[in-house]
């Protein structure tokens, strides 16, 4: 029994110690996600709460001030919840030149598909890679043709008042792309099977 009694008595010491410790080591204020927040969200006060983290675990790079968050883009990757925010996790631009600048590659530009187009599509994500086919004049008639190759940069959402995709396409398309919407003709976004 006095060895139970002693055995406890160590256990106990050594849990004080540690808290004792713990507690002497100084902290510092870091921004942490509150939420999930995806590639083109702006961070509102609601995402985002500060907490205090051991200073020994704390970077450069990470936020320290909400100020220094509120307003901008997630941008380059996804901020989980219980992540602390991290500079390179932010962009000073608006939601759609985010994802532009994210997700595809140097010198594409964003297009609108006309709306209406493709609203069976509802699994797109941001950053799918899709294909897109319309017609295009040859000679005096008009075929259905791949038209180009796309990143999906936004989707509609049940809410929009005007249901359309925005993809990115590559400079040499985009005014092949763009005539589709300006003459309002049909396009139709295609999600090719990669598997083996």
């Amino acid at each position: 029994m006095p060895l139970l009694v002693s055995l406890g008595l160590a256990i106990l010491a050594a849990v004080l110690v540690f808290v004792f410790v713990s507690s002497m080591q100084p902290t510092v204020p870091v921004v942490v996600a509150q939420k999930n927040l995806s590639v083109g969200k702006e961070i509102t006060p609601d995402d985002v709460a500060i907490k205090n983290y051991p200073s020994s675990v704390v970077s450069d790079s990470n936020v320290r001030e909400l100020d220094e968050v509120i307003g901008k883009t997630v941008a380059f990757g996804p901020i989980l919840q219980g992540e602390a925010v991290r500079v390179e996790h932010l962009a000073e631009s608006g939601s759609l030149l985010t994802a532009l600048r994210t997700f595809a590659p140097d010198n594409w530009s964003a297009v609108e598909l006309p709306p209406d187009t493709s609203l069976g599509m509802k699994g797109l994500r941001r950053g799918d890679v899709v294909q897109i086919y319309g017609e295009v004049a040859e000679g005096e008639t008009a075929v259905v043709k791949h038209i180009t190759n796309a990143v999906v940069l936004q989707v509609p959402e049940e809410e929009d008042e005007i249901q359309q995709f925005i993809i990115a396409v590559p400079e040499n398309v985009v005014p092949v792309v763009a005539s589709i919407a300006v003459r309002e003709q049909k396009a139709a976004v295609v999600l090719p099977d990669k598997g083996e």
